[in-house]
């Protein structure tokens, strides 16, 4: 019966408001509140047996729409990842164009990326009081106000500007559209929907530098944002026809200014004191000390640390939290999503060493070196999507396992054959990776947010999402860290040549890895033996 009344009143989806939103409009004590809170979060787990109940569910009969607007929503965070990694190759002409050196070129993407880090806890609060159509509408405009200010920017100052605009852009959109999978897609096919969301995010960092060094041979940088411009009014346009909604919103939800400033501040200086405390580090090992950087990234760390503890101190405390600190509470989608975390350590990892360890130890040159990791980027967003499949016919066991099995395998063979490598094992290997990854990373957000009850999902999904940037910032530093100790301990300490060295910092980092993937292991198992039986009693 509901699945008929959703069907003929495709628009607007009635549904039971969220327990948040239950409590924003009631007067309930406040102790009542903060039990309920807590409450709802350790009860029991829900399962896709469950979710198939919701009334906010597409049939078959609608699916195609649905698909459309995942199409439409998923473009805006392509092209928001897409952007940042076609920069990456356009920068020596923003050097020569606007004066530059090579490190003050990097905020370009820096500029993108800590708005990017501040916004993702904010999405809780989105998904509450706006509807996904004005979410993404706000996402467009700002992707379209990014574009233009890019395309006439004066000077460098104001192509910041645009690249800020263009990462909040993307915080605010990519949350969405998981959020719309785990509310609106049809419960048998959340894996393959999740598989396609990842798949629009990991496809993107693979086609960025291929589209921006064809486009960089053959018109001005500038013209590229006016392809981006065009591309975001077309899907904007798709978007207002196929988006609905399919829960309610309170548009008195209340803001935390403190909470938010807390949460994004302490993100935000936290990234940055990880990649100042990295270079530091760097320094103190070639036998130099920079006082100032050091100072920087020892500050930022602590002062992140501490607004992050006072954020879940006062999230925990709260009524309306930004983020519900009690999902804690819940074993599942607090394991799955630590190990998210680390998962994301390797890949960022794999991300740095594999076209610094090609350019720099095996004499690969810059442009090759994209084409080493573009096999496994395509391999791996495309059994992205396979595993989702994989995973909604069978279930989380074989897919998760084998996968991971193969990820970790392919980082040991890396380190192993550290010192014997070439462009062509490389590349193989790297791919390899991919494909474990493709099955381990979809998979698990997918069980994680399948866990909660569906209107906690927003909630779980800001979660992941917020400590997979912690991942990413982790990732990078502490592998870039490793590869350049390597390199100088083997050279200063080892009597080693430059590519010699270069080898043994890889080797490092690839052990590091292995590491990383050994504590996904240890925390997501239990929780995928646990949903594999809990799936075969149904």
């Amino acid at each position: 019966m509901l699945e008929t009344e959703r069907e003929t009143e495709p628009e607007t989806m009635p549904n039971n408001a969220t327990h948040f939103e239950q409590q924003s409009n009631s007067q309930q004590s406040n102790s009542h509140q903060g039990n309920s809170l807590a409450e709802e979060v350790a009860g029991k787990e829900s399962s896709m047996h469950e979710r198939s109940a919701q009334p906010g569910r597409y049939g078959e009969q609608h699916l195609m729409r649905f698909v459309l607007s995942l199409i439409a929503v998923g473009g805006f965070s392509f092209i928001g990842v897409f952007t940042e990694t076609m920069m990456n190759v356009i920068f020596p002409d923003l050097m020569r164009e606007f004066h530059i050196d090579s490190a003050t070129v990097q905020w370009v993407t820096t500029a993108a990326l800590l708005p990017l880090a501040a916004i993702v806890p904010l999405s809780v609060w989105f998904n509450r009081r706006f509807h996904f159509k004005q979410i993404f509408i706000i996402s467009g405009t700002l992707f379209i106000v990014g574009a233009l200010i890019a395309f006439f920017s004066p000077s460098f100052t104001a192509l910041l500007v645009a690249r800020v605009i263009q990462g909040a852009a993307t915080g605010i959109i990519m949350p969405v559209m998981f959020n719309m999978v785990m509310e609106q897609a049809p419960s048998a096919k959340i894996a393959l929907f999740v598989g396609f969301g990842n798949l629009v995010v990991s496809l993107a960092p693979a086609t960025g530098p291929v589209f921006g060094g064809v486009m960089a041979s053959a018109m001005p940088w500038r013209d590229t944002f006016l392809i981006i411009l065009l591309l975001t009014v077309a899907l904007l346009v798709l978007g207002l026809f196929t988006i609905r909604q399919s829960h309610e919103v309170n548009p008195q939800q209340r803001f935390s200014a403190l909470q938010f400033a807390m949460v994004s501040l302490g993100l935000v200086l936290f990234m940055v004191g990880l990649q100042q405390s990295g270079l530091a580090l760097e320094a103190q090992i070639a036998g130099k000390f920079e006082l100032m950087t050091t100072l920087l990234g020892v500050g930022s760390l602590v002062v992140g640390i501490g607004l992050l503890a006072g954020f879940v101190y006062t999230a925990l405390k709260s009524q309306l939290p930004l983020i519900n600190m009690h999902l804690f509470q819940h074993r599942t989608i607090t394991r799955i999503a630590l190990a998210c975390l680390f998962i994301q350590m390797c890949q960022l990892g794999q991300s740095f060493i594999v076209p610094n360890f090609s350019q720099i130890g095996l004499g690969v040159s810059m442009n090759m070196a994209g084409f080493v990791v573009l096999p496994g980027a395509l391999l791996g967003s495309l059994f992205t999507v396979i595993s989702g499949r994989v995973y909604d016919a069978i279930g989380p066991k074989i897919p998760m396992f084998t996968g991971i099995s193969v990820a970790t395998a392919a980082l040991v063979i890396s380190a192993l054959l550290a010192w014997h490598m070439n462009a062509t094992l490389i590349c193989l290997l790297y791919a390899l990776y991919e494909v474990g990854y493709a099955f381990v990373y979809s998979n698990s957000v997918t069980l994680g947010l399948s866990s909660l009850p569906v209107n906690l999902s927003s909630d779980g999904n800001a979660l992941i999402n917020t400590l997979q940037q912690v991942g990413c910032a982790l990732g990078t530093t502490v592998f870039a860290v490793t590869f350049s100790i390597g390199q100088y301990l083997g050279t200063h300490s080892h009597g080693l040549t430059p590519v010699q060295a270069s080898m043994w910092g890889a080797q490092m980092a690839y052990i590091g890895m292995v590491g990383a993937a050994l504590l996904y292991v240890a925390l997501a198992a239990p929780q995928i033996i646990s949903a594999a039986r809990s799936r075969a009693t149904k």
